[in-house]
């Protein structure tokens, strides 16, 4: 693996350092680099005789440990007599993988907080929401941190420059870029459109140059997670899941999801059914509507009416078969399939910088009135007031959902993201796709 920089080990790093820590429990789906950053901090601050990794998938012989009473200070001894390592040592850390493969560990990680709060204790695991189904969630005794694929400042350091994702990072959303800089950095999101996020498919580009070998990456990644289909219990159908899957990408930031039309002549509950197991299994996130009349914008959304957001970009062109050899390298990547990538790319970055030890829940504004529908890409909280983002090429003309919001509402700032350089006029502010993240 090439990829040297990730959020998501600084936020390790940071939760380590807390006083009182709980134990940790990364969530997120398979292959985003859960297992690798624990291995890579645990490498940079921990000595082999005090590191413990057990992967509870492939390690079954460690789930009799947890079948009887749940007692920390009984299990770590068994784990060090087993492992020849040590535990009741200061700086030592046990790090239990996979452990949705083992219900009763996830219930033991209350003990090892409440009778051994000075070990370091980090669980990873993913389809976990379906486990949380059956145990008690030993809720209080267990912080949770949510891992995402790269976002696109740590794609950017994994092409090797940092200095551009310093910039990303820092740059003020009220002041212009250079445009040379602002042009290399559309030129990157082009890239990232087509390899997406995933640490491997991100890995195998930077070590091939290969974007045909990124390709098959993506495709070995649907298969596992089609593969997954039959661990999501007995009452879905495994084919009607590969079929709703295969469809949801086409239907990326449409306004309204409608069941019949993911998957024809089948009950809506059925497709709702696969659509709440995708989310369980962290592979897609609906995105609800909000009539956004304050803060939070959960409190006035409702949930019958939604669009979708998959995990990563580079899985969703791909489903669709996307041939990007027939498409000019400066294209205006908000019309690029209906503008359909662009949602889905902005989507992916506000998911995944507003998650860290809460999982963000996504709105957009949707109005449905007789002959004044009015739909806005997305609402967020911004500088505590609710601020409509909008994803455009166009410029003023094209803005009449926009306007209505700012009419009814008298909003002091609508964000625009497009291919353009940061830009103010009056209460529109144009931002740059690839500063997505920052709002």
């Amino acid at each position: 693996m090439t990829i040297q920089f990730r959020y998501l080990y600084n936020q390790i790093a940071d939760w380590a350092e807390r006083p009182n820590r709980k134990p940790l429990l990364l969530r997120g789906a398979r292959q985003v680099g859960k297992s690798f950053t624990v291995r890579k901090w645990a490498k940079a601050t921990k000595s082999e005789d005090c590191f413990v990794e057990i992967n509870l998938e492939s390690q079954v012989s460690f789930h009799s440990l947890f079948s009887g009473d749940l007692d920390a200070k009984r299990i770590v001894e068994q784990i060090q007599l087993i492992t020849g390592k040590r535990l009741l040592t200061p700086n030592s850390l046990l790090f239990l993988d996979e452990i949705q493969a083992c219900p009763r560990a996830i219930m033991a990680l209350r003990y090892f907080y409440e009778e051994l709060p000075q070990l370091t204790v980090i669980a990873a695991g993913s389809l976990l929401e379906f486990v949380f189904d059956e145990i008690s969630f030993p809720v209080g005794r267990v912080e949770s941190l949510y891992a995402f694929p790269l976002r696109f400042p740590e794609f950017v350091d994994a092409l090797g420059k940092a200095h551009l994702r310093a910039l990303l990072e820092t740059h003020p959303l009220d002041t212009p870029l250079p445009e040379p800089v602002h042009n290399e950095l559309l030129h990157l999101m082009r890239l990232y459109f087509r390899i997406g996020g995933m640490p491997e498919a991100v890995s195998t580009y930077v070590t091939s140059n290969d974007l045909g070998a990124v390709s098959q990456v993506l495709n070995d990644l649907v298969t596992t997670y089609q593969d997954d289909f039959a661990k999501y219990g007995r009452r879905i159908d495994p084919l009607l899941l590969r079929s709703v899957y295969g469809a949801v990408p086409y239907e990326v930031g449409h306004q309204r999801i409608k069941y019949a039309k993911l998957v024809p002549d089948v009950r809506s509950d059925r497709v709702a059914a696969c659509l709440d197991a995708f989310e369980h299994a962290r592979i897609l996130t609906r995105i609800f509507a909000s009539s956004a009349d304050g803060l939070p914008l959960s409190a006035s959304a409702n949930h019958k009416v939604f669009k979708l957001n998959l995990l990563d970009i580079g899985i969703m062109q791909l489903m669709m078969g996307f041939d990007w050899s027939r498409i000019t390298p400066d294209i205006d990547l908000t019309t690029v399939a209906n503008g359909q990538l662009a949602e889905q790319f902005v989507g992916q970055e506000l998911r995944a910088s507003r998650s860290v030890y809460s999982d963000y829940r996504l709105h957009y504004w949707y109005r449905n009135r007789p002959g004044a529908n009015a739909e806005i890409d997305y609402v967020v909280e911004h500088n505590s007031i609710v601020t409509p983002v909008e994803v455009k090429a166009g410029h003023r003309g094209h803005l009449k959902s926009l306007e209505i919001f700012h009419q009814e509402r008298g909003n002091p700032l609508a964000i625009i993201l497009s291919q353009r350089n940061i830009e103010q006029l009056d209460w529109l502010r144009w931002v740059p796709l690839y500063l997505a993240g920052r709002i």
